[in-house]
């Protein structure tokens, strides 16, 4: 998937506000050729307008950015604990090859939880 701009979330957030650039400028005080330029991606906002966009938006400054959170430790474990389970019939063959038993794998994964 590709990603987004920063101009051309600022162009979807704004349709999707439905709002014109006119109107977008002025909650902003800046011209209405700026957010014109923002859009076409010849230039950005200036850094101190970042927090301004997302709050009218209602999107956070990373999202603007496009940067999504990172994952937090208990969804890294909720996720490798999915993929035990679901790997759990291919793993008496790895487990053999390695010397462990599924059960230990099943015991490190109830153990991250």
């Amino acid at each position: 998937m590709t990603e987004l701009k920063i101009n051309e979330r600022i162009a979807f957030l704004r349709r999707q506000k439905g709002v014109t650039q006119e109107e977008l400028a002025n909650v902003l005080g800046v011209t209405n050729q700026s957010v014109s330029k923002w859009e076409q991606g010849s230039c950005c906002p200036d850094i101190q307008l970042l927090p301004d966009l997302a709050k009218y938006f209602g999107v956070s400054t990373d999202s603007l950015l496009g940067h999504s959170p990172a994952e937090s430790l208990g969804d890294v474990i909720f996720k490798m604990k999915a993929l035990f389970q679901a790997t759990s019939t291919a793993m008496p063959k790895r487990s053999r090859e390695s010397g462990m038993s599924v059960s230990y794998w099943k015991r490190c994964a109830k153990k991250q939880t």
